[in-house]
């Protein structure tokens, strides 16, 4: 019996699919700080802001350690920190700028006070 090339690349999608599938219990959930490749510690956090977003005055790095400091007090949520990080951190020049005003915005959705 003869198959296709279309048909026979749709069987092997499918048998990939499906040994992934079968597979999927057996493999190590992620959890998200570790899908982001970082740890909880602040040191992490501080530095991937700060180099991220080119803090560069004083107040910049004061801002981040209130934001950080929340965090860690588990006021404000990682996630909410890491996806404004990751929208702002693409403006240019100056990402910093972005976060902070994009950071206390969406804090004040949730009721934290970050200034």
């Amino acid at each position: 019996m003869k198959i296709s090339r279309s048909r026979a690349r749709r069987l092997r999608w499918a048998a990939a699919f499906l040994v992934g599938a079968m597979a999927s219990p057996w493999l190590p959930v992620a959890t998200n700080q570790q899908a982001w490749g970082i740890s909880v510690k602040a040191a992490n956090l501080q530095e991937t802001l700060e180099k991220g977003l080119r803090a560069r005055r004083p107040e910049e790095f004061a801002f981040l350690e209130r934001v950080i400091l929340q965090v860690d007090q588990g006021q404000l949520p990682l996630d909410l920190v890491r996806s404004t990080f990751d929208w702002a951190r693409h403006k240019r020049p100056y990402p910093y700028v972005y976060f902070e005003r994009a950071i206390k915005i969406r804090a004040a959705r949730i009721g934290v006070d970050v200034h």
